[in-house]
């Protein structure tokens, strides 16, 4: 009758032109095979069987959701104007610092290295005993201090600040006057020797090496301390990378420049 609902258990076991709503209704699929006359899969049990796939409808939902999340997605990114121009930004903008902090740590990394071996050579090491101020900023201010930094073999003789505080102070003065650069220039160049000059070599004996500054440098190995000029040799450091220091208890003066001897 319309509208009377139907039991599952009143359905002739026989009958084979079964209703399809009533089918999907009322029978799980085992007993819609045993229906038809089908057997059953084997090795499930009716709740097996109904539970051995999610339904149609739940397949379809979860994927509806799915494609409707990227389409929102999608529609956000390409729908804003600024969207593309802020991804390509953050980009360039990563590359550029990831760049840029890798380019400064290879700078820093080379400076640090660079000062490592500056610390090695005549004038790092001068600049560490704390024992030629006066000197070094002398060298500094002509440019000849980039000479004791550089790779090489040089020999300096080196006044200590108590050498050049007995210097005249008049002529001093006179020489860091800036039409006196060359003067200050021939000065400084006058303890300097291009290669390693060994002390030892002059034991007994006396020699005359050409300084940078282009005059011989008289040195006296005979008696019983070394003397350069009127200075006396104090101390030797062959521990430089480019070359040697001996210490010097007097400014050297070359016999060309116009200022009165110690």
């Amino acid at each position: 009758m319309p509208g009377e609902s139907r039991n599952p258990q009143d359905v002739p076991h026989a009958q084979k032109s079964l209703n399809l709503k009533e089918i999907t209704e009322f029978y799980p699929s085992w007993r819609i095979l045993q229906g038809l006359g089908l057997p059953p899969r084997r090795g499930l049990s009716m709740d097996q069987e109904t539970r051995s796939k999610p339904t149609t409808k739940f397949v379809l939902a979860a994927g509806f959701v799915a494609l409707l999340g990227v389409a929102v997605f999608l529609g956000w990114l390409w729908g804003s104007s600024n969207a593309p121009v802020i991804v390509v930004n953050t980009a360039i903008n990563s590359g550029a610092t990831a760049a840029s902090a890798a380019a400064a740590a290879i700078q820093a990394h080379k400076a640090t290295e660079a000062q490592k071996r500056e610390d090695k050579m005549i004038f790092g090491l001068l600049e560490k005993s704390g024992h030629f101020k006066t000197l070094l900023e002398l060298l500094n201010g002509t440019g000849q201090a980039a000479l004791l930094k550089s790779p090489g073999n040089f020999t300096v003789f080196a006044p200590t600040d108590e050498a050049f505080a007995k210097f005249p102070k008049e002529m001093m003065e006179d020489l860091r006057k800036p039409e006196n650069f060359d003067n200050l220039k021939s000065l400084l160049g006058y303890h300097l020797l291009n290669g390693n000059f060994i002390l030892k070599n002059v034991s007994g004996k006396k020699a005359a090496p050409n300084s940078l500054q282009g005059e011989v440098l008289n040195i006296d190995g005979t008696g019983k301390t070394v003397m350069v000029e009127n200075a006396t040799i104090t101390s030797a450091d062959s521990e430089p990378s480019n070359g040697m220091i001996y210490v010097v208890d007097a400014v050297l003066v070359p016999p060309s420049l116009n200022v009165a001897k110690q």
